[in-house]
């Protein structure tokens, strides 16, 4: 048997989890990056710059 109140008894339950806060300027940093690269076209940058949360 194990030992007796390891199961969490004296914890508080967890709390629920939360988005985690978007990075918007390391989003668009990371995206001009992969554009200075080339790794993505004017086209797609724009796209995928115009699906960053604004806030």
């Amino acid at each position: 048997m194990g030992r007796p109140g390891l199961l969490g008894a004296s914890q508080p339950p967890s709390a629920p989890a939360q988005a985690a806060p978007v990075d918007r300027v390391g989003q668009l940093t990371a995206l001009a990056e992969l554009k200075a690269q080339g790794l993505l076209t004017d086209e797609e940058f724009t796209a995928e710059t115009a699906r960053v949360p604004a806030s």
